[in-house]
């Protein structure tokens, strides 16, 4: 990820900018510039409006366990006509996480994928709606999952106690602006990577489980491992 998000995928020179080298054709630009409207801060429900009938909300939960977000379950609120207009998302919106109360929290990104059933997001999390002709979604998402992201993330709160982001400080980071084509190319590298990192931890975690399950087996005495030792009438050479 580091080198797709500083030389891209073609071999050209390198220029210095103010978030390190990048590509020659490629430009900086503050984050509020690829925005088709200012960053969202999402609603606040209290425990009497969640209803079964109501619609799904993400939270901060939500976001942690979900790099793309789109028909997991989530708890569902009760809106009026005027909340779900403010606070509805639609796919390849970017989600940041505005608050938290661990370290490295602040600025965890997902996105929003295609979905079935309308969605609000938590007043804990911002919303930015990207301007799709000159930025790529999932391109934005990986970048701010890269070190460089991360990165300049932290340098909005680096030298105070602050638990929070604020969209305006948000806006104003730095990104690499590459040209669209660009942009989905190093995304569908970085996407596969990804899909393959799922699926081989979704395969550990498997394997750790019937290895913890046979453990148990043994220590009970429900399952035996004689049938793999070797008897003392044969040659073991």
């Amino acid at each position: 990820m580091r080198y797709l998000f500083t030389e891209g995928i073609k071999h050209r020179k390198l220029k210095d900018t103010a978030i390190g080298k990048i590509p020659i054709d490629w430009r900086v630009e503050n984050f509020r510039n690829i925005l088709s409207r200012t960053l969202r801060h999402g609603v606040y429900k209290r425990k009497e409006d969640i209803s079964s009938s109501g619609v799904r909300i993400i939270k901060m939960g939500d976001l942690n366990s979900n790099l793309k977000i789109g028909d997991q379950d989530m708890e569902r609120v009760r809106v009026n006509e005027n909340e779900l207009k403010r606070f509805k998302v639609d796919e390849g919106n970017l989600i940041f996480a505005r608050t938290s109360i661990i370290a490295g929290g602040l600025g965890n990104c997902g996105i929003i994928i295609k979905h079935n059933d309308t969605i609000i997001f938590d007043g804990n999390l911002l919303c930015a709606d990207l301007n799709l002709n000159v930025a790529y979604p999932e391109f934005y998402l990986y970048y701010f999952k890269s070190e460089q992201g991360q990165k300049e993330i932290s340098g909005i709160t680096a030298g105070t106690q602050s638990r929070n982001i604020s969209s305006s400080n948000l806006m104003e980071i730095m990104i690499p602006l590459p040209g669209i084509k660009e942009q989905i190319e190093i995304a569908n590298i970085i996407s596969k990577v990804f899909e393959k990192i799922r699926l081989e931890s979704k395969r550990l975690t498997l394997m750790k489980s019937i290895f913890y399950a046979l453990s148990n087996k043994l220590i009970e005495g429900k399952i035996t491992t004689r049938a793999l030792e070797v008897p003392e009438n044969v040659n073991r050479k």
